[in-house]
């Protein structure tokens, strides 16, 4: 399959941190796990399937209805 038939997903990091994600389709949404947690609030971090603290973030596409 060429590239430019391919969906796209975009990520814009800054300083460490997913700031953006561009071209999420309607069916998909994005975990993001950033397991450099040192330093970080205890209630700023959960808990993965391997017991692995990490801050975590989901993205989707925003409703169009809302």
């Amino acid at each position: 399959m060429d590239a430019t038939n391919k969906k796209t997903i975009t990520v814009g990091v800054y300083g460490g941190l997913v700031q953006w994600i561009q071209g999420i389709p309607a069916d998909l949404r994005i975990v993001v796990r950033d397991y450099d947690v040192e330093g970080a609030d205890e209630e700023d971090l959960t808990t993965d399937e391997n017991g692995d603290k990490c801050a975590e973030s989901v993205w989707e596409t925003e409703d169009e209805n809302g």
